[in-house]
């Protein structure tokens, strides 16, 4: 990630040399801070993918069995609803294997 520098030839009238150095060291100092904190952002990135995963799956299961009427049995178990579940337990397993690959990776620090 290159290091964002404030060229004389793009600075304004009204910038003050105090204020470009000040830009500078900002932006220097937040590409610095960004390479130092991996293990934070590897973290956060394991939430986001967990909580997306999750949602994803409920979302698609849940849409899919109410709105093809699998979700519910009227009287008794049709061979739609055996098929729905099926599907949603084999789709639990495999979101539950993406979450266990997920959190299983050792983190940077080590």
């Amino acid at each position: 990630m290159p290091v964002f520098k404030i060229v004389p030839s793009e600075v304004s009238v009204f910038w003050q040399p105090s204020e470009i150095l000040f830009i500078q060291i900002y932006f220097k100092n937040l590409y610095f801070m960004n390479q130092e904190e991996t293990d934070v952002q590897d973290f956060l990135q394991r939430i986001a993918w967990s909580f997306l995963a999750g949602m994803v799956w409920l979302f698609i299961n849940m849409t899919a069995g109410i709105f093809g009427g699998w979700l519910f049995f009227e009287h008794s178990p049709t061979i739609g609803n055996i098929i729905f579940y099926l599907w949603l337990l084999i789709s639990l397993a495999a979101l539950l294997w993406f979450l266990y690959k997920t959190w299983n990776r050792k983190f940077p620090h080590g």
